[in-house]
């Protein structure tokens, strides 16, 4: 709307008021409108009339001047006042219409901080949710693939054990056809190993003799001397027994000689008969 100043024309005061009427949907009974001004007009032209008819051409004329001044004076005051009653109008419609607009911009500012922060809520719940799915899933794949890793690895172990009892049985079986060659092989082997064994042993009972042979070598060498010795000691003895003897021997037959020849006892000492037994 279009600003109101005392310098408007009544046209353009006119139309701006119409115009805020018209915006506002109702119009002060107080506030002249066109109409109005028409009706003044005419009253103004039938006073002049009256005036110009009762009095003479001079005061007429002066009677005219004072009230189309008193008029004017008038219409300016009303003008005034209309003036500034559209002005304060227009700056009441204006102020409502800035806090229109700034009751607008805060419901819209605050509709857009509100839509931003459920849009800033939904993210956050969203984000969490699907965060939480996420973990959900993984947990759950986390242990479906356990449960089949556990499974798998059970069915590998009963595997393994079904496996180690069919080999263990075929073992056995093997076992039960071949325990006579086993059996024999057994025995060839704890022959051999008692062979071995013994051959072993006889071989250190060897190494042993062998070093008790040289030991009782070395015993029997110093033996043999000393025997050595001795002999010669028993063979000087017995060189010197065998003399007595002979002595002795020479001396029983000169005796025996004698006896037969006396024919008498002869007592034999007992050192001679010593010699004479051995």
């Amino acid at each position: 709307m279009k600003k109101i100043t005392k310098r408007s024309t009544k046209e353009e005061v006119l139309a701006a008021y119409e115009a805020l009427v018209h915006e506002k949907g109702t119009a002060p009974a107080d506030v002249p409108t066109e109409d109005m001004n028409d009706g003044k007009e005419e009253n103004i032209t039938s006073s002049k009339k009256s005036v110009v008819g009762t009095k003479t051409t001079d005061t007429a004329a002066h009677d005219l001047i004072a009230a189309m001044r008193e008029m004017s004076e008038r219409m300016n005051r009303l003008f005034d006042v209309f003036v500034d009653a559209v002005e304060s109008e227009a700056r009441r419609v204006h102020d409502e219409e800035d806090a229109f607009e700034a009751l607008l911009a805060k419901r819209r500012a605050e509709r857009e901080r509100e839509e931003e922060e459920k849009a800033y809520t939904y993210s956050i719940e969203h984000k969490r949710k699907t965060d939480e799915l996420a973990r959900s899933l993984e947990e759950k794949k986390h242990n479906f693939e356990q449960s089949i890793e556990e499974r798998e690895r059970a069915i590998k172990a009963r595997e393994a054990v079904v496996k180690d009892a069919e080999s263990e049985l075929a073992d056995v079986r093997k076992r039960v056809e071949n325990a006579p060659k086993d059996l024999e092989k057994a025995v060839e082997a704890a022959t051999a190993e008692a062979r071995r064994a013994a051959q072993q042993e006889a071989k250190v009972t060897a190494d042993l003799i062998k070093k008790d042979a040289d030991r009782e070598r070395e015993v029997a060498r110093l033996r043999i001397e000393q025997l050595e010795a001795a002999l010669k000691k028993a063979d000087d003895l017995t060189r010197s027994f065998e003399q007595a003897a002979a002595d002795a021997h020479k001396k029983m037959q000169e005796l025996a000689t004698t006896v037969i020849e006396g024919q008498r006892p002869v007592i034999v000492p007992p050192a001679r008969q010593d010699i004479v037994q051995k």
